[in-house]
């Protein structure tokens, strides 16, 4: 069990989306979290990865050298 207050109109923004979707909040809230909480696994992963300061490419030259 987790609880949480939420600004105003991010509960009224909420409140509309379950409704309009009859999706239950704690259901919205948990796939959002969880999406946004893989997006920060990825950040910190990538953040670790660049103090290493190894060389890298930009993505232009990614695409060229897989012929994108």
């Amino acid at each position: 069990m987790f609880s949480i207050r939420l600004p105003k109109d991010i509960e009224d923004s909420l409140l509309l989306c379950s409704k309009e979707l009859d999706t239950p909040k704690s259901k919205l809230v948990a796939d959002a979290l969880l999406v946004y909480l893989e997006d920060l696994k990825d950040y910190i992963k990538a953040k670790k990865i660049l103090a290493k300061n190894e060389p890298t490419i930009s993505h232009e030259e990614l695409k060229r050298e897989f012929g994108l």
